[in-house]
């Protein structure tokens, strides 16, 4: 029988077991431990890092007193997390539909992953040394940023455009206002390194701190305890700095809150990496920022129904200047006669010869690695449709056509929809065909390819590519556009997206509104440096094409909205 002194406490481990544990509590802890602590347990005689989900509980039925394992110890008595934090990552579970032990998994990741034999005594420095003193950031008055008058408590601030100057000031003056610790999320590493230099610089005085999954173990462990220990004015970090235990915080920022990095799909656990900053933000009763070049679709629903803030910064909106973005109409201009290839128009011919002719630096865009299948009419250059979907026909190698959207296979399509005629013409140009058409046409440029198909590049040989186009080395570029953010263009440099069909034709329902983004956040990029934005499409008439011309993302959002509403789909 079991002695009725014996306490009993769920615990949870960094496994799928889907619930807590039931260990038995040791009496030197009966009394001392609290939800929060984190502890070390054993599950099938490996140890583990738990945390203390519930105690004290009763001894389920389920289980005899014999079946239930001890816990080994606990970390340090100190090494708490915030009851707060207990009850987002309860929030986290519900939501996302998942079970709070994988969430346990992601809060704990630190703590397991630098478990070892010196690991107690590394956390007990943490908690021994001395906190690092409050930054004083001297006594003469700081600028104030009229945003910071927009910023209320549980209330997001929707922020575009913006820029990146802009920003930093706004965090200068929120860290010198001293009214808690500034989270700031960013979704690229590379990024996020840089802009922990500039603040570096720009806030000398400021304990700022850096925390990303790729870093040195004990660096991340250190950081993570102090982030913990709030001894940071300002923490940068990836999407895996929402899992930090802050018992406060001051403000949170999430840069970019339209980007797809944000969403974790490599997981048990999927989680949108802004949402949640948003709930952390909520729970804490702190400020919430957010900043996007064009707002995701969520965020614009938001806005319009009141839940988020607006702030538009009109002062320093980029406007359309003359041929800064130009339009062209393949559909035109193969009636016209005025293709100079099957996929390439003479006026984008024309741009490349001068480009080349002022050695500019050149960066060629197209969605597809090896060759982007498409069919079209070849009287009216209408895309081919599914008759079961009207998606797209895509050519393939195999089984002849298949729809990118229902995957059904078509044998031989249609007449066409538009003038009846069955003059269909399978296009497959791709980064690959499109660098052997530039090699045989213009002689002597000097291309580089950054993502090639058959022998892929590593990140460092990426990143020198792109720095030989910046300094001069490389007159092309042929590249998807996930890579166009590393490019510096020069004085009157010339961008090309071959065929925007190109991107439109997959099977997911927020592709007008990832080329938007992309095409705005492009021609931000290429505007101050007077470069030339060319986009080739088979049709201009598009409400999307509208919008884009006139740099308005208002107006794309309002349309993308109100068809999403009559196909129920996100976010409604």
């Amino acid at each position: 029988m079991a002695n009725k002194s014996t306490q009993y406490a769920e615990v949870l481990v960094p496994r799928d077991t889907g619930r807590g544990l039931i260990y038995s509590v040791p009496f030197a802890l009966q009394g001392r431990l609290e939800q929060g602590h984190c502890v070390r347990v054993y599950v099938l005689n490996k140890p583990y890092i738990g945390l203390v989900w519930r105690y004290p509980i009763p001894l389920p039925k389920r289980l005899g007193a014999h079946q239930v394992r001890a816990i080994a110890d606990w970390i340090h008595p100190h090494l708490r997390l915030p009851n707060n934090y207990c009850q987002f990552l309860e929030w986290s579970a519900h939501y996302y539909m998942g079970n709070v032990n994988q969430v346990a998994s992601l809060a704990l990741e630190v703590l397991h992953q630098a478990d070892n034999s010196t690991f107690s005594d590394k956390v007990a420095s943490c908690f021994n040394s001395s906190p690092p003193p409050t930054a004083s950031h001297g006594s003469a008055p700081q600028p104030k940023h009229p945003i910071l008058k927009q910023l209320k408590k549980g209330r997001p601030l929707l922020w575009y455009p913006y820029t990146l100057t802009d920003l930093q000031k706004v965090i200068k003056a929120y860290v010198a206002s001293s009214k808690g610790p500034v989270l700031y999320l960013f979704p690229e590493l590379k990024g996020l390194m840089a802009r922990y230099e500039a603040l570096k610089a720009l806030l000398p005085q400021a304990r700022i701190g850096i925390l990303y999954g790729t870093q040195e173990l004990q660096a991340r462990l250190l950081n993570w305890m102090k982030g913990m220990q709030g001894n940071y004015d300002l923490l940068l970090s990836t999407q895996s700095g929402v899992w930090l235990p802050f018992a406060q915080l001051g403000c949170v920022v999430v840069e970019e809150e339209s980007s797809g990095i944000y969403r974790e799909r490599r997981r048990a656990f999927r989680y949108h990496a802004r949402d949640l900053a948003i709930q952390r933000a909520y729970m804490l009763k702190a400020h919430c920022l957010l900043t996007s070049q064009s707002p995701s679709m969520e965020s614009h629903y938001n806005a319009h129904i009141g839940k988020y803030a607006t702030y538009t910064s009109t002062n320093e909106a980029i406007q359309p200047t003359k041929n800064a973005l130009q339009w062209i109409d393949l559909g035109d201009a193969k009636r016209k006669r005025r293709m100079q290839t099957e996929s390439l128009s003479q006026a984008a011919h024309q741009a490349l010869q001068k480009a080349f002719a002022r050695q500019a630096g050149i960066v060629i865009v197209h969605p597809d690695k090896v060759y982007g299948s498409y069919t079209y009419c070849g009287a009216c250059n209408q895309l081919a449709r599914c008759p079961h979907c009207e998606g797209v026909l895509q050519a393939t190698q195999s089984d002849g056509l298949r729809c990118v959207r229902c995957n059904k296979p078509q044998a031989s399509p249609m007449s066409c929809q538009s003038c009846g005629e069955n003059q269909w013409v399978v296009g497959k140009e791709g980064i690959q065909k499109i660098a052997e058409y530039i090699r045989s046409t213009f002689t002597g440029i000097r291309i580089g390819c950054v993502d090639h198909p058959s022998k892929r590049p590593s990140a460092e040989a990426i990143t020198d590519m792109w720095a030989q186009l910046n300094a001069g080395e490389l007159d092309l570029v042929l590249t998807t556009p996930r890579r166009l953010e590393e490019w510096r263009p020069r004085l009157h440099s010339l961008l090309l997206c071959w065929e925007m069909q190109g991107f439109l034709s997959r099977s997911d329902f927020r592709i007008y509104e990832r080329f938007f983004q992309w095409a705005y956040a492009a021609f931000r990029q290429t505007a101050p440096a007077q470069a030339t934005f060319i986009i080739q499409a088979r049709s201009a008439e598009h409400p999307m094409i509208t919008a884009l011309k006139r740099l308005d993302t208002d107006a794309f959002a309002r349309h993308e909205l109100q068809e999403r509403q009559e196909l129920d789909y996100p976010p409604f």
